[in-house]
């Protein structure tokens, strides 16, 4: 099946994501981004979530120095990570399905001046460049997509947007005994085995995975060089 045809056929899924999650940024944006609170009174105190996860994060990849180089955020919500991120790349770009969400996250970060945001289609990364970023990163996102087929598009894309040698970095439950409710907020689980075909499939390789079995599993895939 050519990437054209299989996108249609995730559209009813797309359509769905796309309203449970302009309907959540509405009612309230930053729960949603952070569930671990009802209500973020303290926006310092939200943010420095996205900061604890930033370094959490990077210490992780273990990139090693990323001052020159370009990230795509794949699901920024309002700009949580967003913020602390483009202190250690050159340029990020952002994005999330939710329009409101990209609104809000321009008007909370609008000092970033090396951020862009912009709203996806939450199914592929069509309106980004090939061969563009020198990394991907995406984390507490593919847990809440109700097809898995969906993340493994995401695999794919990410491989073509990224520069030879890039690294994409990210989360998905691979829980085995979670029953899915395939909906927008507790997603479909991930097989890994797969992952790795489609990595391999699309040009990449699998470098690591981190918490197999769990529902933070995370994966890092590299683009080959050419």
């Amino acid at each position: 099946m050519d990437l054209r045809r299989f996108l249609r056929n995730l559209v009813p899924a797309r359509l769905r994501m796309a309203r449970a999650w302009e309907d959540r940024a509405r009612r309230n944006a930053m729960h949603y981004v952070a569930d671990h609170r009802a209500v973020w009174d303290d926006e310092a105190a939200f943010f420095q979530t996205g900061a604890d996860d930033t370094a959490k994060l990077l210490g992780m990849a273990g990139w090693g120095d990323t001052s020159g180089g370009r990230l795509l955020e794949i699901g920024c919500g309002v700009g949580r990570m967003t913020r602390h991120l483009s202190r250690s790349f050159e340029h990020v770009t952002a994005i999330d399905i939710s329009p409101t969400m990209i609104s809000k996250a321009k008007a909370l970060n609008a000092s970033t001046g090396n951020a862009r945001f912009e709203v996806s289609s939450g199914t592929d990364l069509g309106l980004q460049p090939d061969a563009h970023f020198d990394f991907v990163l995406s984390y507490i996102v593919f847990q809440h997509i109700p097809e898995a087929n969906i993340v493994y598009c995401y695999v794919r894309e990410a491989v073509r947007v990224l520069k030879p040698g890039g690294r994409f970095l990210f989360q998905v439950r691979n829980d085995p005994g979670y029953v899915p409710h395939y909906d927008t907020y507790d997603g479909a689980a991930v097989d890994l085995p797969e992952i790795q075909r489609v990595a391999e499939g699309a040009g990449s390789s699998v470098l690591r995975t981190i918490g197999a079995g769990t529902q933070y599993c995370f994966v890092e895939i590299q683009k080959l060089a050419r």
